[in-house]
């Protein structure tokens, strides 16, 4: 082989593992993260944010007759405003990840960020 090309394979193989061991450094300092997922969502999904959210923490849930049987009414916190009104609501102003994770078990609930929540 020519120097030339010597010299280029060398160079690439020093940038190649400048570059490896960077990678692999900065996926380490990733796993020493906190808990898993590091942010959750306000609402369980398919829930909004009604426009008093900010004030009260209230979240409502809107739902067919079909999904009010699904024990959505058991937990702490669940209000239906009448017996026939299809309109839920979940106060979270002060509740911890830990209890909305119990919330969301007991209701079947899917809660990005809290159902699928490792301390």
């Amino acid at each position: 082989m020519e120097s030339f090309h010597i010299i280029v394979l060398t160079i690439a193989t020093i940038i190649l593992i400048i570059a490896l061991g960077t990678i692999g450094l900065l996926m380490d300092q990733g796993n020493k993260a906190g808990p898993f997922p590091p942010i959750s969502l306000k609402c369980p999904d398919g829930w909004t944010e009604t426009s008093a959210t900010s004030t009260t923490g209230d979240i409502t849930y809107t739902c067919s007759s079909s999904t009010l049987g699904r024990n959505l009414l058991s937990g702490d916190g669940i209000t239906v405003t009448n017996g026939s009104d299809k309109m839920l609501s979940y106060n979270d102003k002060s509740t911890t990840t830990c209890s909305k994770y119990k919330f969301a078990q007991r209701n079947n609930l899917v809660w990005d960020g809290i159902s699928n929540y490792n301390s």
